[in-house]
């Protein structure tokens, strides 16, 4: 784990319920940025495992995606971590995050009803890989972490307003 993280580096955290509009955002932000960049997504290490339970599982997961965070802001990128990123399982995450990246640290949640979700989710590529019921286990209203630089973006908010809002804050 690279122990001098750049202090010019942004990591820009975008959390909420599955189908919230996340995924989006994070591709459109990555996209348009100017500055060196890399996209971690929770979903593809939820992925490649053939056991996906378990407290070896959910340790490794988190562990990852920390590790490859930290990598990649201590070799000068900026990150987008883009997930569920659930309070209970990632607390201990973020906090060693920002405890090693103590500056530049934007986080977002993405505040969508569980109705919403569904509708969202319905028109989406990745709509097979999960059902209704899967996204009711996974889903925790307004799960915040309580950072004072945590910002809620409410479902109201369009596409276009999102993004302008999260490059307005990290500029």
């Amino acid at each position: 784990m690279p122990n001098d993280l750049s202090s010019d580096t942004h990591l820009i955290v975008l959390r909420g319920p599955c189908g919230a509009g996340k995924s989006t955002v994070a591709a459109l932000l990555l996209a348009t940025r100017r500055r060196p960049t890399a996209l971690i997504e929770q979903d593809p290490y939820r992925f490649i495992f053939n056991v996906r339970e378990g407290e070896a599982y959910s340790k490794t997961v988190r562990q990852m995606i920390r590790d490859n965070v930290l990598a990649a802001l201590g070799n000068g990128f900026d990150v987008i971590l883009e997930g569920i990123l659930s309070t209970k399982g990632y607390r201990e995450v973020f906090a060693t995050l920002f405890r090693q990246h103590p500056q530049n640290n934007h986080l977002f949640y993405f505040n969508v009803s569980f109705e919403e979700t569904v509708r969202r989710h319905s028109g989406r590529a990745k709509a097979g890989l999960f059902t209704e019921a899967d996204m009711r286990a996974w889903y925790r209203p307004h799960d915040v972490l309580g950072y004072d630089f945590e910002r809620v973006i409410d479902e109201g908010s369009t596409l276009d307003e999102t993004v302008t809002l999260i490059h307005d804050a990290i500029a």
